[in-house]
C-alpha cells in the first residue's frame, strides 16, 4: 500500500509540475521575473515557493464545513461531502508548493 500511496504521489507531482511549466513557458521573462519576486516566498525550509490560501470561512459554515489549521497553520477542512469542495466555486483557492 505504501509503495502505491507514493508512486501516485509522484504521478500527481509530476503532472502538476508539467502544468506549471506549460504556463510558465507562455510567460515573457519579464513576466516570469516579475511573478517571482512578487509572489515568491521562502518556506520554512528557506526554499523558494509561492503559496496563495484564500478562505471565505462565512461560506464554508455556510455550507456546514468546518475549517481547521494544523500544526503548520496550513487550512484544512474537513465534511462528510467530499464532492462539496469540488462543486462549489469561490469557497477557496488553493495554489502551492511551486518552486519559483
Amino acid at each position: 500500500f505504501n509503495n502505491m500511496t507514493e508512486r501516485a504521489e509522484l504521478i500527481w507531482l509530476l503532472n502538476r509540475s508539467r502544468v506549471l511549466s506549460a504556463i510558465e513557458k507562455e510567460m515573457s521573462e519579464e513576466e516570469r521575473k516579475r511573478a517571482q519576486n512578487e509572489i515568491c516566498a521562502s518556506d520554512r525550509f528557506g526554499r523558494l515557493c509561492f503559496e496563495l490560501v484564500q478562505v471565505d470561512a462565512d461560506r464554508w459554515k455556510e455550507e456546514g464545513l468546518e475549517i481547521a489549521r494544523d500544526r503548520y497553520n496550513e487550512v484544512l477542512l474537513q465534511t462528510a461531502k467530499s464532492e462539496q469542495l469540488q462543486s462549489n466555486e469561490g469557497l477557496m483557492t488553493v495554489m502551492d508548493d511551486h518552486r519559483c
